[in-house]
This record gives structure tokens, C-alpha cells and sequence, in this order.
């Protein structure tokens, strides 16, 4: 584990679909279980990508982006376990595959992208563990 100073890391555990695909447990308008794929690699404005099923769920409003077949919805907290966040806003009908929502055999409530991860700087992911470890404080 990389050294985190004074202050103990926020540990968050994750688990692994395919051969790389991430996935950690977090909270969404105050839901617990919500299941992230988290994509470090996503560089979009909006830090969150949802399903439709999450999206009725949770009964946001969708919010068509004129001229294109995507939608916005209107957030107020989301986050991994320990590290929950305040409003955002996240894209809808992205995903391209035939019901990503069951696609990897249990339910993929949303993706949760760079925009999310990167201000919480330098992590560390612990594959023997399947933990990762973000910076406290």
C-alpha cells in the first residue's frame, strides 16, 4: 500500500467482472448496494453515467439533450462507500450493449468515471485484496 502520511486511506473494496472490468459499492441519492463500474479512463463533464432501470428506480427526471438520443438527469449525492459526494448531474443512454443492466450476471446500477475519481487523488488499487485506497482526510 502506498504511503498516506498521517491520515489512515479510505479503503473501498471492489470486485471484478471479465478480465478488468471494476466494480465498488456506493451510495446514489442516498441508496446503499448501488453497484459502480468505475472507468478511470472516462474523460466526459459529467461524472456518472446511469442506467434506465436506476434511473426508474430511483425516479429521476430524464432530460433530453436536444438533437442526440442521450439524456441528463439531475443527481443530489453518489459516491463509493465512504467518499459520497454531493449533486451532480449524469448521462443516460449511453451504453451501447443490449441491457447493461444484467449484462455481467448482477445488476449494474451505474458507471462512475474519472470526473469522480481523479479529485480524490493519488489512489492505490491493491489487486490481491481487491481493495482500493484513497487518500483520508
Amino acid at each position: 500500500m502506498a504511503a498516506f502520511g498521517d491520515t489512515p486511506p479510505v479503503v473501498a473494496f471492489f470486485f471484478m467482472t471479465g478480465t478488468h472490468l471494476m466494480f465498488a459499492k456506493g451510495s446514489l441519492n442516498g441508496h446503499e448496494g448501488i453497484n459502480y463500474f468505475l472507468d478511470s479512463g472516462l474523460a466526459m463533464s459529467m461524472p456518472m453515467i446511469v442506467v434506465d432501470e436506476t434511473v426508474e428506480f430511483l425516479g429521476l427526471q430524464m432530460n433530453a439533450i436536444e438533437g442526440t438520443s442521450y439524456f441528463w438527469a439531475s443527481i443530489e449525492s453518489h459516491g463509493l462507500d465512504g467518499l459520497v459526494k454531493g449533486a451532480t448531474q449524469a448521462m443516460g443512454n449511453v451504453f451501447v450493449e443490449e441491457d447493461p443492466f444484467w449484462q455481467s450476471g448482477f445488476m449494474m446500477d451505474a458507471l462512475i468515471s474519472h470526473q469522480y475519481l481523479w479529485p480524490l487523488g493519488s489512489w492505490t488499487i491493491d489487486f490481491g485484496e481487491r481493495v482500493y485506497y484513497f487518500p483520508g482526510g
